[in-house]
């Protein structure tokens, strides 16, 4: 007669599921690239960024109050604007920072590729949407899925010549710190010893800090726009290369504890239901295993039981 095997071989080791979340404890979120909309935020920005040069960009604001400021045209040809009260009644004989402005070169460039940027990007979008009956030469038409790549870099040299007046600063600014050494100057002359000149520094960033040099949220405005911008022509030229695929869009799936209600809770103030989910969605620190017996054990007489 076959002796039955030892109940300790053949033994197979089977790991419990994970578990899955409550009814109620998984959440989501959906974010999708509407395709109708995606070709008009480039010229929507370049259109908004267009009447933002007219706002005030930089200027001196000595306890919040604009008495000299630039907007993007000023800066460009080195104009101002002036609060006459701060040039009558308080000025005086300060001369600090009231050397006019010189011409603005990297503003000026800036806006000289602006232009162009605005309408090449308002204009492609008419015709390739149709809403300008043009008919397109064949080598245009060859070439036309390179289209938001092209206004793409347009829109990129302008924004490096944007990236050059962040590092750089406006005019405005330089001659505020430049008449602020001036100043300085008479404070301390001639400084020998490194005591001195770090005071000399100190006094002139203490006059340029009164005069408060800063750029409006216009300007800040305008470098969000121009990202934007670049950012949504990326996407365009990515959704047409994609063609007839499904709507790209993204998914956040997370779980969380429903709110506990007053209906059904136990006299601890606890839901119950709260506490089996708990209990069901949190692991439990033991790794316990479940033990399968062979088919020959199981109907065996003298089987044993293993217990957990």
């Amino acid at each position: 007669m076959r002796e039955p095997e030892p109940a300790s071989e053949g033994l197979e080791v089977m790991s419990p599921p994970p578990p899955t979340p409550p009814e109620g404890y998984t959440h989501k979120f959906s974010l999708s690239i509407n395709p109708r909309i995606l070709p008009w935020i480039a010229p929507g920005a370049f259109v908004l960024i267009f009447f933002l040069t007219f706002f005030n960009w930089v200027g001196m604001y000595p306890g919040g109050y604009g008495v000299y400021t630039q907007n993007g045209w000023q800066a460009a040809f080195g104009t101002y604007s002036e609060d006459n009260v701060w040039e009558a009644k308080v000025l005086k004989n300060d001369t600090t920072g009231t050397d006019k402005p010189a011409f603005g070169v990297l503003p000026f460039f800036y806006l000289l590729v602006l232009l162009p940027t605005v309408f090449i990007a308002v204009a492609s979008v008419l015709v390739h949407l149709k809403l300008i009956p043009i008919n397109l030469p064949p080598v245009a038409q060859q070439y036309w899925w390179l289209r938001p790549l092209a206004v793409a870099g347009i829109a990129g040299f302008a924004f490096f010549f944007l990236f050059l007046i962040i590092a750089v600063g406006f005019p405005v600014e330089s001659k505020v710190h430049e008449g602020a050494e001036k100043a300085a100057n008479e404070f301390l002359k001639n400084p020998q010893t490194p005591e001195e000149h770090y005071a000399w520094k100190l006094q002139a960033a203490k006059i340029a800090s009164s005069y408060n040099p800063r750029r409006t949220f216009a300007f800040r405005l305008v470098v969000i726009l121009h990202l934007l911008a670049l950012a949504g022509l990326g996407l365009e030229f990515w959704m047409d290369r994609r063609g007839n695929r499904p709507t790209a869009g993204w998914d956040a799936v997370w779980c969380g504890r429903p709110p506990l209600r007053g209906a059904g809770l136990s006299p601890g103030g606890i839901n119950p239901a709260a506490q089996s989910h708990t209990a069901a969605s949190s692991p439990s620190r033991r790794n316990v295993k479940h033990l399968a017996l062979p088919p020959a054990l199981r109907n065996s007489s003298s089987s044993t039981a293993i217990g957990s």
